[in-house]
Order: structure tokens, then C-alpha cells, then sequence
């Protein structure tokens, strides 16, 4: 699937975790939170591609040590974490992942109207929508 159509088996709205296949296996991700401008609803245009529109993430990358699971806490390595355009969304080298164990991440029910929070304890924290 691409970033698209992830979209649309998200129940059309962000909240979904992805890694490209050149990316490093759980020390690089994004959290995909809009796309076209819209935290959720249909994608216009015709599937797979719906004319490209922009997605626009939450990209976190581990600078260091990858903390141990359950170890988070205690975990003394460096997070780089930006909001930005991802590249290429309509190629097929996404995936959609489950979030690391020490990304905590709330806020992602039906009953929360596509607002985003994002927690990496202790070192980042910020809402988007």
C-alpha cells in the first residue's frame, strides 16, 4: 500500500505510523497526521495516487541508542523529532508500523475528532490539529 491508501484503512484520517524501507528498523519513523491539509475525511481524485497531495508528518529519529524495551525512562539517548512533507508518499516503499514501545501516543479514538498528541517522555511533547 502507499501512504494513500493507508490513509483511506485508517478509516480516512491520520494517526498511523510508517517507515520507508530504507529507513533504520526502529530508530527512524513518522507519524502521518494530515494529508492535503485535512486531519481526516475522503481523499479527492482517483485511488491510488488521489493527484499527490502533500502528507504531512511528525518525523522522529533516534540519535544514539535505541532505549530497551520497558527502559524508557531510564533511557539517556537524544531524539530528533520534526514536522515536515514526506517524500515520495505514493511509492509502494511505506509501511505501516505499530509505534516503538517508548513512543507513547494517545488521542487516536473516534471520539477525539482527529486531534494528535505526541509524547516521548521526558524529552518531546506537542499537539498537532
Amino acid at each position: 500500500m502507499n501512504v494513500y491508501q493507508m490513509w483511506a484503512a485508517n478509516g480516512n484520517r491520520g494517526g498511523f505510523f510508517v517507515q520507508r524501507n530504507s529507513w533504520a528498523p526502529g530508530r527512524t519513523f513518522a507519524v502521518v497526521h494530515s494529508v492535503g491539509g485535512m486531519s481526516e475525511g475522503a481523499l479527492p481524485g482517483v485511488s491510488p495516487y488521489h493527484g499527490n497531495p502533500e502528507v504531512r508528518v511528525l518525523f522522529v529519529r533516534v540519535i544514539g541508542s535505541v532505549p530497551p524495551p520497558g527502559e524508557w525512562k531510564w533511557w539517556p539517548g537524544n531524539v530528533a523529532v520534526s514536522e515536515q512533507a514526506l517524500s515520495c508518499p505514493g511509492t509502494y516503499a511505506y509501511e505501516r508500523i505499530d509505534p516503538p514501545d517508548w513512543f507513547t501516543w494517545w488521542g487516536v479514538g473516534e471520539a477525539y475528532k482527529g486531534r494528535r498528541s505526541f509524547r516521548i517522555p521526558g524529552i518531546f511533547e506537542c499537539s498537532i490539529g
